[in-house]
């Protein structure tokens, strides 16, 4: 008896059984958001399914009365409805489109779901006679794995698709999304002036102490005042970034390379006392008045220059060589939607004795809660950090 309930259910009710248990898009794109946060967290996967059932509507409609259309489509939903779980939320994203996001799922757990999928639908293809009318390739798919992972499965596909792929659910956004406030012309203007009125005000306050510094460096050690290193900046695009030298002279740039490439490779250490530190502690390649101007970040301030220019703001994540850029997780990117800054979250909350992802998550953080106020915020904070590293100096 309960097996016929059950099978009645499943036939006869369609979409009173299952449409109301549908969420709203509101909820689905809070909890993509939440997903998001937890997989950056904690290194685990899951995957968004969208379902568009715009060219099976398509098809169907000259040889079926509307009615027939929808209630076939609203079944098909059903069908993918009752194969979730109770952690994995669907939505109607449009009138055609079920988009489903699979908790802590892989892009392998994913594809069995579709073949699952693929049998229900076949079975209500055949119930209904539409076999003849019936094919996959009518129903759009496309699946979206985050975070990125590079390993195939047994077929030899990607884990992952590309994500032109999932821009059939825009405007959900896995690599995150920026504040509103960030989006709005009117205050990437306001910020750009703010910018230019601090990093110019900053060169004026400074000159004579950036012009003891370079003295300083001339008469320390051999070789150029400035450090000018190739970084990637805002999308992608290259800039020279502007420092004070605190390193000899010639001195081996592959150290770091090596370095910051054991930090990434290693950053899901078991034990999280295992894993290299972002900065290299103790470099033997600094300079003693190197070391003073790191502690101090005195050695950033001809990023000014680079901050009037265009290339960098105030407050933003730091930008990152080009060989560390390309070893980034799908999920550091985000970085780069913004400008790199001068200062930002991860320069007042730990700086060298941080571990790399808590250093990226801190910068996506800022990205998510970007305001004005929170700019004015880091401002604020950096000088007593900048102080705090004096002290460390002097011990």
């Amino acid at each position: 008896m309960l097996q016929q309930l059950k099978q009645f259910l499943r036939t006869e009710l369609g979409r009173n059984s299952y449409r109301h248990l549908f969420r709203t898009k509101e909820y689905f794109h809070h909890r993509l958001e939440v997903e998001k946060q937890r997989a950056d967290r904690k290194g685990e996967n899951f995957t968004v399914l969208t379902l568009d059932f715009k060219k099976l509507r398509t098809e169907l409609i000259p040889s079926l009365p509307l009615k027939d259309t929808f209630d076939f489509i609203e079944e098909l939903a059903s069908a993918a409805f009752r194969l979730t779980r109770r952690i994995d939320v669907a939505t109607w994203h449009n009138r055609d489109c079920v988009a489903i996001i699979l908790c802590d799922t892989p892009f392998i757990g994913a594809r069995k779901f579709l073949k699952r999928l693929n049998n229900e639908f076949l079975k209500i293809a055949a119930r209904k006679t539409y076999e003849d009318l019936f094919l996959l390739n009518k129903i759009d798919i496309n699946m979206y794995t985050y975070p990125e992972d590079n390993r195939q499965d047994q077929d030899g596909l990607s884990e992952t698709l590309p994500l032109s792929d999932f821009e059939i659910i825009e405007p959900i956004n896995l690599n995150g999304q920026l504040s509103k406030q960030f989006k709005s012309i009117g205050t990437q203007l306001l910020k750009r002036g703010i910018d230019i009125f601090l990093a110019y005000t900053g060169l004026l306050l400074f000159a004579p102490l950036m012009g003891a510094i370079a003295i300083a460096i001339r008469f320390t050690s051999p070789g150029p005042v400035i450090y000018r290193q190739k970084r990637v900046g805002y999308n992608g695009k290259l800039f020279e970034l502007y420092k004070f030298r605190s390193m000899y002279y010639n001195s081996d740039e592959n150290v770091h390379r090596r370095h910051i490439t054991e930090v990434m490779r290693n950053f899901n250490s078991i034990c999280a006392e295992e894993a290299p530190a972002i900065k290299i502690i103790k470099d033997v390649r600094v300079t003693p008045l190197g070391r003073f101007l790191r502690n101090t970040c005195l050695d950033e301030l001809p990023q000014l220059i680079n901050v009037l220019k265009g290339d960098m703001s105030m407050v933003g994540p730091r930008p990152h060589p080009e060989y560390e850029v390309i070893n980034y997780d799908r999920w550091y990117r985000r970085r780069l939607s913004v400008k790199p800054g001068l200062t930002g979250l991860w320069q007042i909350q730990g700086r060298k004795h941080m571990f790399y992802p808590d250093a990226i998550r801190l910068d996506l953080s800022y990205i998510d809660r970007w305001s004005l106020g929170l700019d004015f915020k880091i401002l604020f904070y950096t000088l007593p950090t900048a102080l705090a590293g004096l002290a460390i100096h002097k011990k």
